[in-house]
């Protein structure tokens, strides 16, 4: 049998940033994202363009109390309640590829998903003029933010991170409007962001330290 189960995004949900309004950014369901329920992965999302709900199909039934996995990153079964953090992410993909992470329990046969993975944002509009932003570096010092780890139900917190890494590196896209980069939530004492800029000719590069 195939059984439907319906996600519904908001400003608390994700999974690709719509068009900024006033006073919030909307994020929404977009092309290949899927569920887990109960360790069984839904259908790939098929849509032309971002929505707030979606649809998937499933081949287990769906009952009210089971956990539900947002996770693009992991594999099958058990692994998608692991966040997988690359240390290496692009602006051309989306939250999900990036590895952001989400549950939620089904209720009345849909969910709101809620997040764990957290997001770094960045406001690149004073750049020098001509030149372009090619890729952003955070460094977090000794603190980890990047690598796989698992989401402990029982507790609501990751677990400790395995190929773990203190930088991530953000390769920007041109025209590239929504700048964040997906990281595993941590205390960080002190960090550094690094930005890559070019001109066509040369590459110059800012560091700013937090």
């Amino acid at each position: 049998a195939t059984y439907t189960i319906t996600g519904y995004s908001s400003i608390d949900t994700r999974t690709e940033f719509g068009t900024p309004g006033a006073e919030s950014i909307p994020f929404l369901w977009s092309e290949g994202d899927m569920v887990w329920i109960d360790g069984i992965r839904s259908s790939a999302l098929n849509c032309s363009m971002p929505v707030a709900s979606a649809t998937f199909s499933v081949t287990n039934s769906p009952d009210d109390g089971d956990v539900v996995y947002y996770n693009m990153k992991a594999a099958f079964g058990p692994n998608a309640n692991t966040a997988v953090v690359p240390a290496s992410q692009s602006t051309a993909n989306s939250l999900g590829e990036n590895g952001d992470f989400g549950y939620a329990t089904v209720e009345n046969g849909a969910f709101t998903l809620s997040h764990a993975t957290a997001y770094l944002w960045f406001d690149v509009e004073a750049l020098p003029e001509g030149y372009s932003l090619k890729s952003i570096s955070f460094n977090a010092g000794d603190a980890i933010v990047a690598g796989k780890a698992k989401w402990d139900g029982s507790t609501s917190k990751f677990g400790t991170p395995t190929n773990g890494s203190s930088v991530i590196d953000l390769a920007v896209e041109e025209n590239a409007t929504m700048i964040a980069m997906v990281v595993l939530p941590t205390e960080i004492e002190t960090a550094t962001i690094t930005y890559k800029l070019f001109n066509g000719t040369e590459t110059k590069y800012q560091t700013k330290t937090l």
